[in-house]
């Protein structure tokens, strides 16, 4: 299993899979397809700097035999998503929230003194790895 993947669900996750009704191992026949597919297909949120999936264009996505991947993490945002050629798409996403004591801002001042004080803590979401 994928050291950031373990990172992520070390704490509050969310675990998100889209999949098409009927299995079909090359729905999408070139794996070359699956990022532009991607990049043509993601939400965003009009005048919001929030997408889903987060797609680092910055850097090239790890390919797999039949998937691409990519991580991304900056500040208390934490996210992996796989696509594959058989049209699955699933994306594991850390909870902010419990992710704060990463972020290099808007931590209050008088809190972050506190010996021992921090934003995150223990816990999980359900299942592991990706599935199939």
């Amino acid at each position: 299993m994928n050291e950031f993947l373990n990172k992520i669900q070390s704490l509050g996750y969310w675990k998100v899979i889209i999949r098409p009704i009927a299995f079909d191992e090359k729905r999408i026949e070139d794996l070359a397809e699956l990022y532009p597919i991607l990049r043509k297909t993601y939400v965003q949120l009009k005048h919001w700097r929030w997408e889903f999936p987060q797609i680092n264009i910055a850097a090239a996505p790890c390919y797999g035999i039949d998937w691409i991947e990519q991580e991304s993490e900056w500040d208390e945002y934490l996210e992996l998503w796989r696509f594959y050629q058989s049209g699955q798409f699933v994306n594991f996403k850390g909870v902010c929230e419990d992710w704060r004591d990463n972020s290099t801002r808007g931590q209050p001042p008088a809190l972050v003194a506190v010996a021992g004080w921090g934003w995150g803590g223990t816990g999980g979401g359900g299942g592991a790895g990706f599935g199939g």
